[in-house]
């Protein structure tokens, strides 16, 4: 495994996942680990993006493997976090109590990844209220990793993005139909994280 996308959404991420897990190729040679801010009842993510999406799609169980070319998502009721185990994320369901943000919360998913994985993941934050994603964007950013925000004029929830526009300096600010070439990319290269784009961020 070279690359770790982890992706964190909260309202109005939905339609930003789909769009971006949809055009997605069946080779995608990393996994994506998706958090969504999502009550005991669930939400409609699986379903939508088993309709949309050529990788299969699962919730993550505790103790079990990542594998490239495949979605995981958070399951409600417990933090979704990742350790390394030998070239692969092993996936490890935890309880880590919030004042604010029942789990799964977005920023133990970051966390986990960047101390695992350092340089060789890919972050991004999607739509939703308040900040939840922006610690952890900051954390793999400092250990070399990528990170990529939503642009928040594309975003039905614009607080998320705009906020770790303000707490980071992001890699690149994109509208959701232009993050999937971008992870495809970067998946399927070594190279430097790429420059800032100014432009995007004025």
């Amino acid at each position: 495994m070279d690359k770790l996308v982890v992706i964190g959404a909260s309202a109005g991420g939905i339609d930003a996942l789909a769009t971006i897990c949809a055009d997605l190729p069946v080779d995608f040679p990393a996994p994506v680990l998706i958090v969504t801010h999502v009550g005991p009842e669930g939400n409609a993510l699986h379903e939508v993006l088993a309709q949309r999406c050529v990788l299969p799609v699962r919730y993550g169980e505790h103790g079990q493997l990542a594998k490239p070319s495949e979605i995981v998502i958070a399951a409600p009721g417990r933090h979704l976090t990742v350790v390394r185990e030998g070239v692969n994320a092993g996936l490890r369901l935890v309880d880590e109590p919030h004042p604010y943000l029942r789990p799964p919360a977005i920023n133990p998913l970051f966390h986990s990844a960047a101390e695992a994985f350092g340089k060789d993941v890919i972050g991004v934050l999607l739509s939703g209220f308040l900040d939840d994603g922006v610690e952890g964007l900051r954390h793999i950013q400092a250990r070399g990793g990528v990170i990529i925000v939503q642009d928040p004029s594309d975003a039905q929830v614009p607080d998320m993005p705009a906020n770790a526009i303000r707490g980071t300096t992001p890699n690149s600010i994109l509208r959701s139909d232009s993050i999937a070439p971008a992870l495809i990319a970067l998946a399927g290269a070594r190279h430097e994280a790429p420059a800032c784009d100014a432009a995007l961020q004025t």
